[in-house]
């Protein structure tokens, strides 16, 4: 019983964050986390520059439970007239 309390305590604290977080904050907590995994200095600037040049004018402010495919959409065409996306922008295997 109480795990099945845990349980439900953290999934209402994250839909609470996920509220109130926006992407950009989320971005910033996400490379702060995980720039030590990342080969060199060079890699976390990459994360922060393609993050700030491609997302966060069209959705940095946005609450991240509000980001969804079409938001996503609007930043990805918001970028075909700066350079050509290519699959490996995306995910491994191509996939957008």
């Amino acid at each position: 019983m109480g795990s099945t309390r845990s349980r439900r305590a953290r999934r209402s604290a994250l839909r609470r964050l996920a509220t109130e977080l926006t992407f950009k904050a989320c971005a910033d907590k996400y490379i702060a986390v995980h720039r030590h995994g990342w080969r060199n200095l060079k890699h976390a600037a990459q994360w922060e520059a393609t993050l700030k040049t491609h997302a966060e004018l069209v959705i940095g402010g946005v609450s991240v439970r509000d980001v969804d495919t079409n938001l996503v959409m609007k930043v990805l065409e918001s970028q075909s007239g700066r350079r050509s996306l290519k699959p490996r922008d995306g995910c491994a295997d191509g996939s957008p």
